[in-house]
């Protein structure tokens, strides 16, 4: 092989390790290595703030049965009816495997009782949907922040109490 070839070749390798080393440009984030959940205690005093907003009454937790043996811990119970929220975190999926995945869509997701509770409707709120980034210089590029991830929390929730009063509940 020709010297000046291999001193060309040498240059360019020289040129690419230093380039890598000193500062070349950062390699991107994927989507899920750079997103945050709200964590449920920020996500229920959102919830919560919303339904005093909207004057709804709340008290929390409230054991549903789900039919059979299953029961399940519901974080909030609105008013004195059938109605409630759960904000799905990961422990609540491994703690009860049988709770339905999130559409795919944007959709509010309902989850119905069974046998005692079975006029019961709880709205699922999967912790995944409220994901943001929590690096303000990616938000400043178009990703989500925590205060867009907390709104549309928000706007889940009132959607929710508006079809609840739908739905005759107060």
């Amino acid at each position: 092989m020709n010297p000046s070839r291999i001193f060309s070749f040498l240059l360019v390798l020289q040129a690419l390790l230093l380039g890598s080393s000193c500062g070349a440009a950062p390699v991107p984030h994927t989507v899920a290595e750079r997103e945050t959940q709200l964590g449920e205690a920020r996500a229920l005093e959102v919830i919560e703030a919303t339904l005093r907003e909207r004057g709804m009454a709340f008290t929390p937790g409230w054991d549903l049965d789900l039919g059979g043996e299953l029961r399940f811990r519901v974080d909030v119970h609105l008013g004195a009816g059938d109605f409630g929220i759960e904000y799905v975190t990961g422990q609540d999926r491994a703690d009860e495997p049988t709770l339905p995945e999130p559409p795919r869509s944007r959709e509010l997701q309902i989850l119905p009782g069974a046998g005692d509770d079975a006029r019961a409707q709880v709205l699922l709120l999967d912790e995944r949907a409220y994901a943001f980034d929590p690096h303000s210089e990616h938000v400043q590029a178009g990703a989500t922040s925590a205060q867009d991830a907390e709104g549309r929390l928000a706007r889940d929730v009132g959607d929710f109490v508006e079809y609840v009063h739908g739905q005759g509940g107060q």
